[in-house]
């Protein structure tokens, strides 16, 4: 799970989480994680997520965006605690806590049908062999 957390701006203090591969920051209405403060362009920024290299940044030329206080010129591979900063706007990068979902019910199949096969196998053995 890819998280921003908010630093500073007019969402402050509020945590983004991403939900589908690639997203777009910036002011525009269609960007997942729409920004009005200054400084932040239309599509200032896209994310995405690379098999081998992780989560990418990729800024648009003529918008600023620095990655630790560098600026970001082809698609950068982020890290966790990474500080970005789009526009007036400093967001945090993080890798969140993965959940998985509960396997019990396909636990329990699996021993159920398991001694239901043990159980075939002992009647084969005292009953149908002599």
């Amino acid at each position: 799970m890819i998280l921003l957390e908010i630093l500073n701006g007019s969402k402050a203090g509020t945590r983004w989480v991403a939900r589908q591969f690639p997203f777009t920051v910036g002011r525009e209405r269609t960007a997942a994680l729409a920004l009005n403060d200054d400084g932040v362009w239309d599509g200032h920024a896209d994310f995405n997520l690379r098999p081998r290299e992780g989560c990418t940044i990729s800024g648009r030329p003529e918008a600023l965006t620095l990655i630790n206080g560098q600026p970001v010129e082809s698609p950068q591979r982020l890290h966790s605690g990474d500080l970005i900063e789009i526009g007036s706007v400093k967001l945090r990068f993080a890798l969140g806590p993965t959940r998985q979902r509960s396997l019990a019910w396909r636990e329990i199949f699996t021993w159920v049908a398991l001694a239901a096969l043990c159980a075939g196998e002992l009647a084969l053995i005292y009953f149908v062999l002599p």
